[in-house]
């Protein structure tokens, strides 16, 4: 007698591998087809003195983007993030900018 939840359990399986991890191998070459030529790097760690300037994009429904300009090896990288949303406050967006200016690095808002 076979169990009633051996056949589910076979195609949930062979969905996982035959659609969804192709579909997750597909979605890391298209984040490396578009960021490779537009330079946006996944730096982690970028030394104060290599940036150039940052810019702000405040975004009415959606989280404030951050764009890191830093010179990496003779060329201009930049690093993108993105602050929590909705949860971000102006005393937050403004702090963020602070940090930078602090430093002496150009802020720009857009």
């Amino acid at each position: 007698m076979i169990d009633h939840w051996l056949f589910p359990t076979a195609v949930g399986k062979l969905f996982l591998v035959f659609l969804g991890l192709p579909l997750l191998v597909m979605v890391g070459i298209t984040r490396l087809a578009i960021a490779l030529p537009t330079g946006i790097t996944t730096a982690s760690r970028i030394p104060v003195d290599t940036v150039d300037h940052v810019t702000f994009e405040e975004h009415r429904f959606g989280p404030t983007q951050i764009t890191i300009h830093y010179e990496n090896d003779g060329d201009m990288k930049n690093r993108q993030l993105r602050l929590p949303w909705p949860s971000q406050t102006a005393e937050e967006f403004e702090a963020s900018r602070r940090v930078f200016e602090v430093h002496g690095i150009d802020t720009d808002r857009t």
